[in-house]
């Protein structure tokens, strides 16, 4: 009984495992679009944060997914890169 527990538990872990690391290739991905979408304007961190509102700081956490945006704010950066033609869905 006790190797079945540690069979479940074992499969329960690799399971965690791989969702935790989909997640995480989903934010990167996510976070690579940002990035790009600013290099593509040719502008920096600060200028970004400055039209958005936030500081470059928040900006920056941002993209290095260290901060998460409200709702609000994430609609009020994909609105500023659509104004140019960057989408970033």
């Amino acid at each position: 009984m006790k190797n079945s527990t540690k069979s479940i538990d074992k499969e329960e872990e690799t399971e965690n495992s791989r969702e935790n690391f989909r997640i995480r290739l989903e934010a990167r991905l996510k976070n690579d679009k940002l990035i790009s979408a600013r290099e593509q304007l040719n502008w920096s961190q600060k200028e970004v944060a400055i039209v958005l509102g936030i500081s470059e700081s928040i900006y920056g956490a941002i993209e290095r997914i260290q901060f998460y945006p409200n709702k609000d704010l994430q609609k009020t950066i994909v609105n500023f890169y659509q104004t140019y033609k960057i989408h970033l869905n």
